[in-house]
């Protein structure tokens, strides 16, 4: 039976670990394609003013260039943990071996940082957004526009390519989140595990003789 509970979660972890590299795929190569149609101008938190009704300026500076740094530059690096520490599980469980329970111990405070940092990255993501929003929609022009996703139709951009950053960047949003909680479902299931492997490592068994 412990056999079984420990197998079905560590399938489960497995899963997500696979299932959040793909999601932090997406919003790694989604947050690049974007920064590269605003000609390597990263537009999180940018500043947005209207010269005239139909002119506006885009300021950026260095932290706007962190943030799609650091929204790229974490899921690359989780990314990488998260197949390479799913295939090493994969493998023990097809061939049915005992993993290296310091790995466990580990992971656990590994998944608790991770958890904070793309709660974090996800709160950047999103405010971010929601300010170069803001920008588009305020002045003359923006008078005009109700949403932002309005603004890539409306708006003209002028060698910018941003017909489509909103719907982009929204879903990067929608991945951002999501990969978050899937983070804080796997730092749920290695905390199970090892207490489940605790407590029954600590049940006496029986002895005859």
């Amino acid at each position: 039976m412990e056999l079984h509970i420990l197998t079905i979660v560590l399938i489960l972890e497995i899963l997500l670990l696979y299932t959040t590299s793909f999601a932090g795929l997406s919003i790694a190569i989604l947050v690049g394609k974007t920064k590269n149609d605003f000609k390597g101008q990263c537009i999180l938190g940018a500043d947005v003013r209207w010269n005239t009704s139909s002119n506006f300026v885009i300021y950026t500076d260095a932290s706007n260039a962190s943030k799609c740094a650091f929204c790229m530059g974490l899921h690359i690096v989780l990314l990488i943990f998260s197949l390479v520490y799913a295939t090493y599980w994969l493998v023990t469980l097809i061939l049915r071996k005992e993993g290296v329970r310091i790995f466990q111990i580990i992971t656990i405070f590994l998944y608790a940082a991770f958890t904070f940092l793309v709660f974090v990255q996800a709160g950047v993501l999103t405010r971010g957004l929601n300010r170069f929003c803001d920008g588009l929609t305020s002045g003359d022009m923006g008078s005009h526009i109700e949403s932002c996703q309005e603004s890539q139709d409306l708006v003209r951009w002028k060698g910018l390519k941003g017909s489509d950053f909103y719907s982009m960047l929204k879903k990067t949003q929608t991945a951002s989140w999501f990969s978050a909680f899937v983070w804080m479902i796997l730092l749920c299931l290695t905390g199970f595990r090892r207490i489940y492997e605790m407590r029954q490592s600590s049940v006496p068994k029986d002895t005859y003789t």
